[in-house]
């Protein structure tokens, strides 16, 4: 029951991150990631909650219409995280494709280890990182 209501918690996430990825400019949408949520989940181990977070996104992203990029799925993550107390950080990069084109991807990392779209961060240079100061 518990995989379900993550499940659909975040797909709710992922749908409020399109929408203000859609409606806002990044200044204001900072200011978005930054409000207090005004409330904590957590009985389990951190790394528990990580990988726990880490399917529920990935899962959700596969479910809805159109292509769900990196961006709604790091902005997901990092409310997930809030919510159960764990430090994370959003990194925005840059790097250059195979066929010398400009790419860009965002990833979620807390303290010590990834949590979405990690696998290929060494591909990147960080160009700006949210909240620079963590949670």
């Amino acid at each position: 029951m518990w995989r379900i209501l993550l499940f659909l918690e975040a797909m709710g996430w992922l749908v409020i991150a399109r929408f203000l990825l859609w409606a806002l400019r990044f200044r204001d949408l900072a200011a978005v990631l930054e409000l207090p949520l005004g409330w904590r989940l957590g009985s389990v181990s951190t790394s528990e909650r990580r990988k726990n977070i880490r399917w529920a996104v990935q899962t959700a992203a596969a479910f809805l219409p159109g292509e769900t990029v990196c961006f709604p799925k790091g902005i997901a993550g990092h409310a997930m995280c809030r919510v159960r107390g764990i430090r994370s950080t959003l990194r925005y990069g840059a790097g250059i494709s195979e066929d010398g084109k400009v790419k860009a991807h965002v990833w979620l990392e807390d303290r010590t280890q990834g949590i979405i779209g990690h696998s290929v961060a060494r591909e990147y240079l960080v160009i700006a990182e949210f909240p620079a100061h963590g949670l």
